[in-house]
């Protein structure tokens, strides 16, 4: 009988092959030299906010994150930007042999820069599908409490995330965004068990055009 963590740990490997082999087959000769054509093309500034759902065995993990760069004629993204989490609820932990205290408080938080990439590979009517790579670096940190306990735990973290975005737009600077992928964390086992699916979805303002086409007027 296979384990629960086991199955977690499965269906992470599978998901993760799936994205690897999706975009593996993505990155065609078509491709490449349909974002070099882009990139001659005059570009504009963007700038927004991005939100991902992540789940390891039990924990929700969602991040936040401020991004900013240029957008190739709606085709091809370059970005960077700041991503953050920090757990508001600790985790109780008891009798761990690592700790002299019977009751320890566990809290997590992690933040890492990122620069990354997003191509449109498709745009029909109000449907827009993308291919989004992105990778980071930053840190993930323990903060552990307790009777006469105030212990810190650092790892250094890169994270690479890759998926599938989609975009339908419904007014012309407001739309809803979803997507799904795979954040690969590349670090100390501790810190690397934190790699996961993840999903976002929500509404998305185009604060960048608003902003041309209205307050710059």
């Amino acid at each position: 009988m296979i384990s629960l963590p086991f199955k977690s740990e499965l269906k992470h490997k599978v998901i993760l092959v799936f994205f690897v082999l999706f975009y593996s087959y993505s990155s065609n000769g078509q491709i490449i030299d349909s974002i070099k054509l882009a990139l001659h093309k005059e570009p504009r500034i963007y700038f927004g906010f991005q939100n991902r759902n992540t789940f390891v065995n039990t924990d929700n993990i969602k991040l936040w994150g401020i991004v900013g760069g240029l957008d190739f004629e709606k085709k091809v993204k370059l970005y960077a930007g700041i991503y953050g989490f920090r757990d508001a609820n600790a985790t109780l932990l008891k009798n761990q042999p690592q700790f002299e205290q019977d009751t320890v408080y566990r809290s997590l938080n992690t933040s890492n820069l990122g620069l990354g990439i997003e191509y449109t590979y498709f745009v029909k009517n109000r449907l827009s599908l993308s291919l989004p790579l992105q990778i980071g670096i930053g840190g993930l940190n323990y903060h552990y409490t307790g009777a006469g306990l105030n212990q810190r735990e650092g790892y250094t973290i890169a994270p690479i995330e890759f998926g599938t975005n989609a975009f339908y737009s419904i007014i012309k600077y407001v739309g809803l965004k979803g997507g799904l992928g795979y954040r690969l964390i590349l670090a100390h086992p501790t810190a690397a068990k934190y790699s996961s699916p993840y999903y976002s979805f929500g509404v998305s303002v185009a604060v960048g055009q608003l902003y041309r086409d209205v307050i710059a007027k």
